[in-house]
């Protein structure tokens, strides 16, 4: 690239001698505009590389930020089905309370007809035994 503008300087340097020379009719500012745009072309590749530098670096980010989203998506999703896992526990702990009451309510039936029945054996025994000692004493007063 330096080549041909170094020989692109020559030949602006060298125009009015070469025209004369050739007989050939070049403007010396067509060459100097070209000149210009060779310089352009050059600072061009030199931001062209910053810009891809700059891209890639973008590129870069926006990939560790999808990746971020992608593992915070996954958070959210462990945290859904943990919250759906603790009301189905909330729920099976509440049918246990429930069956637990079924459970209590059976026992305090079964402790009401155990003292009713243990009353019933105790009033009947005292009563046999008064019969008992009644027909025993009749027994033996005759």
């Amino acid at each position: 690239m330096k080549r041909i503008l170094l020989i692109i300087t020559g030949i602006v340097l060298m125009l009015p001698l070469s025209a004369d020379c050739q007989e050939i009719l070049v403007d010396r500012s067509i060459l100097i505009k070209v000149a210009s745009q060779l310089d352009s072309f050059e600072l061009l590749k030199d931001k062209q590389s910053k810009y891809l530098e700059f891209k890639d670096s973008c590129e870069s980010l926006v990939d560790s930020q999808s990746e971020f989203i992608d593992t915070q998506e996954k958070l959210l999703y462990n945290r859904n089905r943990q919250i759906d896992f603790l009301k189905q526990s909330q729920q099976e702990y509440k049918d246990l309370l429930k069956v637990n009451d079924d459970i209590i309510n059976l026992y305090k039936k079964k402790t009401k007809i155990a003292k009713r029945n243990t009353v019933i054996s105790l009033v009947g025994g005292g009563v046999l035994t008064i019969g008992l000692t009644t027909g025993l004493l009749i027994t033996l007063i005759q």
